[in-house]
């Protein structure tokens, strides 16, 4: 049998451009079948990575609700102080700054109410869920911040105050000695 026999019963290769259409659908294919895998094979690292930003962010929320009473307290007799120091102690002012501390108390309490328990086994979560989580978790985060600004931001405001009471009791010492 020589190949002119064999040939004749073989199909005919043709030329480049009969197959391109041929090689593009199984280019097109396989590349389909690759990105299917790889989007099936990265739900579960999408899903651990959200678990893991939840965890990290439900922590820091819980260290700066649990900071927050602690801030308000010092903030308040911060601010007392001063209010004695200028005279202001049983006025408008302190009441009203004693009803804020009280009800940002009761607020804290409200976000502390609302973090999740400590055991929950987040990997039961669809990805899903944990987007939702994460975002209810930031929102506390969100709120928390807030609150610690504000006392942190009044406390910055004390110590301004104080350091004037200060140079205002210096210069009235230096005036009397003088």
């Amino acid at each position: 049998m020589d190949w002119h026999e064999i040939s004749g019963w073989l199909p005919s290769v043709g030329t480049l451009k009969d197959w391109a259409p041929y090689i593009g659908l199984f280019t097109g294919v396989a590349g389909m079948i690759t990105g299917m895998a790889a989007y099936i094979r990265s739900r579960p690292t999408k899903a651990l990575d959200l678990r893991l930003e939840l965890r990290k962010e439900e922590s820091a929320t819980r260290a700066v609700l649990d900071e927050l009473p602690g801030l308000i307290d010092h903030a308040n007799s911060s601010r007392t102080s001063i209010n004695i120091a200028t005279g202001n102690f049983n006025s408008s002012n302190q009441v009203l700054w004693n009803q804020a501390c009280e009800t940002d108390r009761s607020e804290v309490a409200t976000l502390r109410g609302q973090l999740p328990e400590l055991d929950i086994d987040y990997r039961k979560y669809q990805p899903a869920e944990l987007e939702a989580a994460l975002v209810a978790i930031y929102e506390l985060r969100v709120k928390a911040s807030r609150l610690r600004e504000k006392y942190q931001g009044t406390m910055s405001a004390d110590d301004k105050m104080r350091d004037q009471i200060q140079a205002r009791h210096f210069a009235a010492v230096q005036a009397m000695k003088a």
